[in-house]
This record gives C-alpha cells, structure tokens and sequence, in this order.
C-alpha cells in the first residue's frame, strides 16, 4: 500500500523530511499479544516513537476491525504524548470515548485517516510516546494478536541546517 498525503507538505528551509510509518502489532507491543476480555479495557498503551528525529503524525491506519471486521467489537482511542486524544468521539466521559478500528481502515481511499495540523501533522518530539486504548464492549474475549496500528507521517531531521 502507498501513502499520499492529502495535500502536498513543503519541507521548512534546509530540513531534509523522510517518509515514516510506525506500525505496533504482537511482535513489538507486548500488550498486542493478549486476548482483551469482554467489557474489559488496556489503558495507556504505549507507542514508543524513535529518538533520532521529531515525528510528524499525518495518517492512523488499523486493520478493518469493528462491527463487521476481523476483529467484531473491538474499540480503540489514540493520544498524543500530552493526553490530547487524536481519535475519540468527543464524549465528556473518557470510557466512552472509544471509536471502530473499522471507521480508520475503510476511509480515504487508502484506508488512512489523515490527521492535519498548522504544521503538516501532528508533532510528536523525538523518543516521545503516543498512547493506546482499546475497549471490547461485546461479551466475547477478542485476541488482540491480528490488530496492527500504523501511524504514517514523517520524521523531520533538524540541526544546522534546518530553520525551525
């Protein structure tokens, strides 16, 4: 699968931009290699981002999961290393503030949901984390081994040459 931003980004003066895609499944997010209980959550889930260079977040994409999906039931919300929630329904109450995996995975065309901000993406500063949710509101236990999340988006090197 490619990725295409929605709109063309210009990189800042002298700073060398390289496309990134950050994907957390089983094999490098232990909590990914459990089965999640019916009516039960996993809170604050780590998504450690690499220390070499500030990542902008452009696009969350999940496997087709949700009512109909691979993975019936399953609920998910993504914040930012402040708390900020990048996915929620806007709900005042936190544990509901769950939306499909599914609504992530079948939109755009390339099955991504762009994230946009003033600065071409969402920063996420070097060696951050974004944290992870995910609810099963059914009453059957849903393995959690086959849910992949993928953050596209780009790393932004900076130094001297690069005007901030």
């Amino acid at each position: 699968m490619s990725y295409r931003p929605q709109f063309a980004y210009k990189s800042p003066a002298d700073c060398e931009e390289q496309r990134c895609v950050y994907s957390f499944d089983a094999t490098n997010t232990p909590w990914l290699a459990t089965t999640l209980a019916g009516g039960a959550t996993i809170q604050r889930i780590p998504l450690l981002l690499d220390k070499d260079a500030d990542f902008y977040l452009r696009g969350i994409q999940t496997p087709d999961v949700g009512i109909s999906g691979n993975l019936p039931g399953l609920e998910f919300r993504l914040e930012d290393a402040n708390g900020h929630p990048l996915s929620d329904t806007e709900n005042a109450a936190a544990e509901i503030n769950y939306q499909y995996a599914g609504l992530y995975s079948t939109m755009d065309g390339a099955g991504i949901v762009v994230q946009d901000s003033d600065d071409w993406g969402v920063f996420c500063q070097a060696g951050s984390k974004l944290y992870l949710y995910l609810y099963n509101p059914t009453v059957s236990p849903i393995a959690l081994t086959t849910f992949i999340v993928n953050l596209h988006g780009v790393k932004r090197y900076s130094g001297e040459r690069c005007a901030a």
